[in-house]
């Protein structure tokens, strides 16, 4: 299929009067659709078979003649030698209209009609019942029936709720109008010049919504009494707000939803929320990053806005931290609307391969009603000396730990769990130390794979060898100093005492 100099679809017409099922010969091509949009795959044949209905996105065209083998035909000779017979007569177009009844707009959709009804047909002027009547016939889509419905969207605790259909380019609908929500039930529209009022469907009949969803969508059809067809179709929306757990997630809600901050619950009738009830969501606020030394005893204050306070009967607040699959409650004490803090705690982890371990937490008040975190605010559980069991490496931690090395006891640990030589003399070193230097480093085991973690200059005995992995090589004879060219790793007391990391640096 191509294009004509006008623009419209040109379709191959292939015919076969005898031979195989197969194979043909083309003997015409034809311009289908005028307004240039492509042929759809979707044709289909009149009941009579004298016609083929062939359409795009927005034309609808009647084909006549293109298989019916009447009048002369004539003999056509292939390069092969086979001689065809086929069809003399051109075919045409009988008919090519846009269609009030065929073509049905919705805020969602398109819906077609099925060709083959005699009452609403894509066909001739001349062919339609009554066409001279208002809207009985129509050539362009702007002349199609439009409907809207309000409200577009009904709470499913909500039944039998009055809808109110307003409709355009429509014919006398004095016969009266259905109204059908998908398959749940039928009422009688009331109609009232350009506007028809509906009821949606009673408790019974409310469509049960997804588990993932808050909503379910239902066709609304409008029915003509004087034909049985639909006229058009629309779709209403059932939602259920109560699937909100969060406030949050249910104010931001596409629907008409309200959230109950003192009573935990999301709802489409905000009568039913005290009048103390605020618009803004409780929630936390990011003030910085939350780090907690494992097993030291601290509170952990959060910012926040619209804290509710709670009232008479309902109990406080309390902080709820999921450390490696365990959940510990915390008392927490509520300041103000702004602030709240989580009481004195320590909180501990397993193991000694991780340093930093993020954990996440909530705040809830009267047992069970969560604060919004929208921020994701984590808590930052760590150990010094975790991955850090020399003074190198425990220097090497970042300075927001507050990690350093206590040399009287050789470990990784924070300031007050360092005991002094004396008040004045201090046996902790960190990074904020004046001349701060690792005293007496030894190397006494290098495990597998550690050679290519460290900085060979730590362990050439030559710095201006090339720097790549150390290897293994046959210590020079005694008394021998290492040639260049050659490397070897040298013995701890042959080189200068100075921490791998510290040189580094």
């Amino acid at each position: 299929m191509n294009k004509d100099e006008t623009g419209a679809w040109r379709w191959p017409v292939w015919i076969r009067v005898d031979g195989p099922p197969h194979g043909g010969v083309q003997y015409e091509t034809i311009s289908v659709i005028k307004d240039g949009s492509p042929v759809l795959r979707d044709m289909a044949f009149s009941l009579d078979r004298n016609y083929l209905y062939v359409m795009s996105e927005r034309q609808h065209c009647k084909v006549r003649g293109l298989w019916e083998v009447q009048g002369l035909t004539e003999s056509v000779h292939q390069p092969n030698g086979v001689t065809r017979q086929v069809i003399k007569r051109r075919p045409f177009i009988e008919s090519c209209f846009y269609c009030v009844h065929l073509l049905v707009h919705s805020k969602q959709s398109q819906r077609f009609l099925s060709p083959n009804d005699d009452r609403y047909d894509c066909s001739q002027r001349n062919r339609c019942e009554r066409a001279d009547e208002p809207y009985r016939f129509a050539a362009s889509l702007n002349q199609c029936v439009k409907a809207t419905v309000y409200p577009d969207s009904i709470a499913v605790s909500e039944p039998s709720v009055p809808l109110l259909v307003k409709v355009s380019h429509v014919p006398d609908l004095s016969a009266g109008i259905t109204c059908s929500f998908g398959n749940l039930t039928e009422v009688e529209g009331q109609v009232n010049g350009n506007q028809i009022l509906c009821v949606s469907p009673a408790a019974k009949d409310v469509p049960l919504i997804p588990t993932d969803q808050d909503w379910s969508g239902v066709e609304l059809r409008l029915n003509s009494k004087e034909t049985g067809q639909m006229l058009i179709s629309t779709e209403v929306k059932f939602y259920n707000c109560s699937v909100h757990q969060l406030c949050l997630s249910c104010v931001n809600s596409a629907f008409r939803c309200h959230w109950c901050k003192y009573r935990n619950l999301c709802t489409h009738d905000p009568s039913s929320c005290s009048f103390q009830e605020g618009r803004d969501c409780p929630q936390l606020v990011r003030s910085g990053e939350i780090l907690i030394p494992a097993g030291e005893v601290k509170p952990i204050t959060l910012k926040a806005r619209n804290l509710p306070q709670p009232q008479s009967g309902q109990r406080g607040y309390e902080c709820v931290l999921h450390i490696q699959g365990v959940s510990h409650r915390v008392t927490a004490l509520r300041f103000n609307s702004s602030s709240v803090q989580c009481q004195n705690s320590s909180y501990l982890y397993e193991g000694m391969r991780i340093s930093e371990l993020p954990v996440d937490f909530s705040v809830v008040w009267n047992g069970n009603f969560i604060i919004d975190n929208p921020e994701n605010i984590q808590v930052h559980l760590y150990k010094c000396a975790a991955q850090r069991d020399s003074c190198g490496m425990c220097l090497k931690a970042d300075r927001k730990f507050q990690c350093g090395w206590c040399s009287g006891e050789g470990r990784c640990t924070l300031r007050h769990h360092c005991p002094p030589i004396n008040p004045y003399t201090t046996r902790w070193l960190n990074l904020s130390s004046k001349n701060v230097k690792c005293t007496n480093p030894r190397i006494t085991e290098l495990a597998d794979g550690a050679m290519s973690q460290l900085r060979p200059e730590c362990f050439y005995a030559d710095p201006e060898l090339p720097r790549r992995k150390c290897a293994r090589r046959r210590k020079p004879a005694l008394g021998r100093g290492p040639t260049r060219g050659s490397s070897h790793i040298v013995q701890p007391s042959l080189t200068r005492r100075v921490d791998c990391a510290e040189k580094s640096r």
